[in-house]
């Protein structure tokens, strides 16, 4: 990916240089131009991969993905069908299922699910007064101190 770019790169960065000195300008500006380029070049790559990644790592999603992508500025059937199930459920069954898919698509899901336990944990101890909140203002004093901030 980055070979590709710079080879181009260069490839434009001559023609740049060339046609500046046809006109007597000062050639060595065409690196502008050029990196500008390459920095266009890579950016577009790199989300283009982004695409790519989930593909190669979700092989049975790859047409689906493909199937979207294609046709991501239409209506689609399916999809408003499936939002119109989904809204229907309550708040929490859709938290809980939105937590599903993240967690799907997420390549460090077990660390999530270890998070959200986690969390689930300090809130059910807040809830039970097991533990006493800390008000805001204490706590960033507390930090603030600790690292002399």
């Amino acid at each position: 990916m980055v070979f590709e770019s710079i080879l181009n790169t260069v490839i434009f960065f001559l023609v740049v240089y060339f046609l500046l000195s046809l006109v007597n300008l000062y050639p060595i500006i065409a690196i502008i131009p050029a990196v500008i380029y390459f920095v266009m070049k890579v950016r577009e790559k790199s989300k283009r991969d982004k695409r790519e990644i989930v593909e190669s790592k979700y092989a049975p999603l790859k047409e689906k993905l493909r199937t979207a992508a294609d046709n991501v500025n239409q209506e689609n059937p399916v999809i408003d069908e499936l939002e119109q199930e989904v809204l229907k459920l309550s708040a929490e069954e859709r938290a809980r299922l939105a937590e599903r898919i993240i967690s799907s698509l997420d390549s460090e899901a077990e660390i999530e699910r270890e998070w959200l336990a986690e969390v689930r944990r300090r809130d059910a101890e807040l809830d039970s007064g097991d533990v006493a909140g800390i008000p805001l203002e204490d706590a960033l004093t507390s930090i603030r101190s600790r690292f002399g901030w």
